[in-house]
């Protein structure tokens, strides 16, 4: 039996659409949601205040018609009227998930969504529209933003699948476009931990992975990096019983992000093992604090 990690969830929530709908006069006016899915919480218009984007399906189950409604945040708490956008994927699902994240020079978020039981595609829309369909991972149940891996200032994102063990990451383009990123890994429901573990200014991502394609291939704690480097694996195993977590540390309180990894086996007791990293991705063992 393998014990299986959680990961950070993405703050979002679901919710069901109640009652009549009120449209801006920039967007058409739709039938209500036959189906709605996880919403985005992020500030949407730049005002400091929280707001909601709920993504949804127009139509049969097999419709292509999908919608975001945006409620837009108020200084008391509230939300305003739900405005309903609508879009067309053609041959992809509508999304059921996703995050906000600024795309190139944006100064409003662009919205990132995919649908978890489809193949490759992850939809940049802009404006609530269709922007692009980029190539992701088949079957997505993870998309996250916060990492900036190639130092432009811009937030990158990590997309997983649960059902593939793939794992990949799509960089922030200047034209606000997507495009695949140097770190991928084989990841079965990924704990990672962000740092710059080289120090060259780009992010880099500790992964702990369980990698289960082909089967009982193992679990790894490794170090990938986001300038394209070889990744580092610090541990291994074929044990797929035992759990690897990753976390950073300061052995030597030198400003460097150094590693743990905890390892507990199926009702087994946990230990910890440390690397001391010399600031250029180079990792040493070394007994702990």
């Amino acid at each position: 039996m393998r014990t299986r990690r959680s990961i950070l969830a993405l703050p979002v929530v679901l919710v069901a659409l109640a009652g009549s709908l009120t449209l801006s006069p920039t967007a058409a006016a739709v039938a209500p949601h036959d189906a709605t899915y996880a919403t985005i919480v992020a500030d949407l218009n730049n005002d400091g205040i929280p707001d909601h984007a709920t993504l949804g399906q127009i139509g049969s189950p097999s419709s292509t018609q999908c919608s975001v409604t945006v409620r837009l945040g108020n200084p008391d708490g509230t939300f305003g009227a739900p405005v309903v956008y609508p879009y067309t994927l053609g041959q992809h699902l509508c999304p059921n998930e996703g995050i906000a994240v600024k795309l190139g020079n944006h100064v409003v978020p662009d919205l990132v969504v995919a649908a978890s039981f489809d193949s490759y595609g992850t939809v940049v829309l802009t404006n609530y529209q269709v922007a692009g369909v980029y190539n992701g991972v088949t079957q997505p149940q993870l998309l996250r933003t916060g990492a900036d891996f190639n130092g432009d200032g811009r937030q990158d994102i990590i997309e997983a699948s649960f059902q593939t063990d793939s794992l990949i990451t799509l960089i922030n383009m200047p034209d606000a476009g997507l495009t695949r990123g140097p770190i991928s890994a084989c990841a079965y429901r990924p704990q990672y931990v962000i740092a710059d573990f080289d120090q060259d200014g780009d992010q880099d991502m500790l992964l702990s992975a369980n990698c289960m394609i082909p089967p009982n291939t193992g679990i790894s704690a490794t170090v990938l990096f986001g300038n394209g480097n070889p990744p580092v694996t610090l541990m291994s195993s074929r044990d797929n019983t035992t759990a690897y977590t990753v976390f950073t540390i300061d052995l030597n309180n030198d400003g460097i992000p150094d590693v743990g990894v905890t390892a507990t086996p199926y009702n087994g007791k946990p230990t910890t093992s440390y690397f001391r990293n010399d600031g250029h991705g180079h990792f040493t063992p070394t007994p702990g604090p």
